[in-house]
């Protein structure tokens, strides 16, 4: 160990300050190594996920607004064929629809909230197992580690409760869902029309 402590500081691998660069990093054994890129990759699926937030949101954007045209082009074929006395029902319908897409936007919010939380924990996890390293190798003191532990609790604690809001808009999120299937139920059934939600979708 102490052999291979020297060589990194012969090597130019211990940065000021204890940092862990590249170099040092590629200068580790293996097992230290993965320890590392196991934290790294924690990091990327949480930006992955705070990626596909923000791609549901842009899409239910989408959706409500083509539900909108939709609406209206089967309010002008029912009274094209003469059930103009379906509007309302068709309305109904559609507006127990947009309440689900809201609803849908809700939790991914949440969901945004949530992995931008485990972005700031996977980071402070990473810098946590970057410093652990150090210390490790000699190139730290152990009591440096303090400041990185609390740091991961804190972001950790932070992820916990986001995590829990995003459950709630979820389960609610599936109330929503039984509320506008139960619309189209009763659409279908009191009419006859059972193609109104292709119309819509």
């Amino acid at each position: 160990m102490r052999t291979f402590v020297l060589l990194l500081f012969a090597a130019g691998c211990a940065s000021e300050g204890g940092a862990l660069s590249p170099a040092l990093l590629e200068r580790l054994p293996r097992d230290a190594r993965m320890a590392i890129y196991d934290r790294e990759n924690d990091l990327t699926i949480a930006k992955s996920r705070r990626d596909e937030a923000e791609a549901m949101l842009a899409d239910l954007a989408r959706r409500k607004y083509e539900l909108q045209v939709a609406v209206k082009n089967g309010e002008t074929r029912l009274r094209k064929g003469g059930h103009g006395d379906r509007v309302a029902g068709l309305r109904k319908m559609a507006e127990a629809r947009a309440e689900f897409y809201d609803a849908q936007a809700k939790t991914a919010r949440a969901s945004l909230k949530y992995s931008e939380a485990e972005i700031a924990a996977a980071g402070a996890r990473l810098d946590q197992s970057r410093q652990q390293q150090l210390i490790r190798f000699g190139l730290a003191q152990e009591s440096t580690l303090l400041p990185f532990d609390a740091e991961v609790k804190t972001r950790e604690k932070e992820a916990t409760l986001a995590q829990r809001k995003e459950l709630e808009a979820r389960a609610e999120q599936q109330k929503v869902f039984t509320n506008w299937k139960s619309a189209e139920e009763q659409y279908a059934s009191s009419t006859g029309d059972f193609d109104a939600g292709i119309w819509i979708d």
